[in-house]
């Protein structure tokens, strides 16, 4: 039994136009609170206030509380009226309004082991762990001088390192 179906040729026309429109939408991931993630399409011009109360209204989440902010950056909070694509965003965090970033991120510890990696092979002699870049030591002038240099800290300004009374004027 041979079967044959033909479509009219509106019907092709719409199927494309549903194509172009699929492309057009985003993969918007949201890092909720507890480690959760909400995943959802979105267009670009999506404003950040929507994202807020489609996530909010989604996860019974009060948006009173709480905002969206920037996936790296936790501190920098992102403003209701842009959208998406004005920060070039396909990811977003919704935390509490009062929450605070810690002073000290993962990759900052990375740096600052990296930096004292270097600074062995250089001829320090001694092996140190970890926690002794916690401890005050006339070695300290030198990691924050090459704390000054990485990229990575000087993108996030509550690195104790990076105290305003700290920062070297050029």
């Amino acid at each position: 039994m041979d079967l044959t179906v033909i479509l009219p040729a509106g019907h092709r026309v719409n199927m494309s136009v549903a194509r172009r429109h699929r492309r057009k939408n985003i993969r918007l991931k949201v890092n909720l609170p507890r480690n959760q993630l909400a995943v959802y399409r979105v267009p670009p011009r999506t404003l950040i206030s929507e994202v807020l109360a489609m996530v909010c209204s989604d996860r019974a989440i009060e948006p009173d509380t709480h905002e969206i902010r920037h996936p790296v950056n936790i501190d920098e909070k992102l403003r209701g009226s842009c959208t998406l694509a004005d920060y070039q965003l396909q990811e977003v965090s919704l935390v509490p309004r009062d929450y605070q970033a810690p002073p000290l991120s993962v990759t900052d510890l990375i740096t600052m082991a990296a930096i004292t990696s270097t600074s062995r092979e250089t001829g320090d002699g001694k092996r140190r762990g970890l926690m002794s870049l916690f401890t005050r030591r006339a070695k300290s002038c030198a990691l924050m001088s090459q704390c000054l240099k990485c990229p990575h800290v000087l993108m996030r300004p509550q690195c104790p390192l990076m105290s305003p009374e700290s920062v070297p004027v050029s």
